[in-house]
């Protein structure tokens, strides 16, 4: 999906969607994919947004965010496979963001599995790429950024002021590499904090290694 001054796809008022395997490049203006009011329970899986199809070139995509998610509840971005896994990626414009989930209708939002700022190898990010790799805003709760199951964690670096920027809760932050390469030892090179919560009663970690 290509386009200029637009969104890539827009989907409100209509629940259970299954958006996969889709490219959206050279969009500008928009959001690549955005879930509005009415559009619960849909899944996000296998895609490249803002990158070519395979993963290792910016397109110059100038949006507010890769996928936004807005009064929409129960998405899920990812489904901790390799199948499932979307790289979200090489976003630029004013204080982009890779994923933005708002609004207390979101709730149930699950994003796990992906790869957040870098290139599709999870060997190294674009310059010029999102602020922040997840921002959760506007009173959305019961989030949950990556899980405990094999598969469920997200790689989110290479973000230029925060992997993880989230300002409402009860969430859940599991089982992620931020600010490392998906092997998770080497650096990137760049990434502003990892974490950063002004918020209360999230779960951050866990007592097992997965999480």
């Amino acid at each position: 999906i290509t386009g200029t001054g637009l969104s890539g796809l827009i989907i409100c008022n209509s629940d259970i969607n299954r958006i996969k395997g889709v490219v959206i490049k050279d969009c500008s203006g928009g959001i690549g994919i955005r879930m509005n009011s009415g559009a619960d329970n849909c899944q996000v899986l296998g895609c490249y947004i803002g990158t070519d199809y395979l993963g290792t070139t910016a397109t110059g995509i100038t949006l507010y965010a890769g996928v936004s998610i807005w009064a929409a509840a129960g998405t899920l971005i990812g489904d901790g496979t390799a199948a499932g896994r979307n790289l979200i990626s090489g976003i630029d414009g004013s204080s982009p963001k890779g994923v933005d989930i708002g609004h207390a209708s979101s709730s149930g939002t699950s994003v796990k599995g992906n790869i957040l700022g870098l290139n599709a190898p999870g060997t190294g990010y674009f310059s010029g790429t999102t602020t922040y790799g997840v921002q959760i805003t506007s009173s959305a709760t019961n989030i949950s950024i990556g899980g405990t199951g094999s598969g469920d964690g997200n790689v989110i670096s290479g973000n230029g002021s925060a992997g993880i920027y989230m300002e409402t809760g009860p969430n859940t932050i599991q089982g992620n590499i931020i600010g490392l390469q998906a092997n998770g030892t080497s650096l990137v090179g760049t990434q502003g904090d990892g974490i950063f919560i002004s918020s209360s009663a999230n779960t951050i970690g866990g007592a097992s290694a997965s999480a």
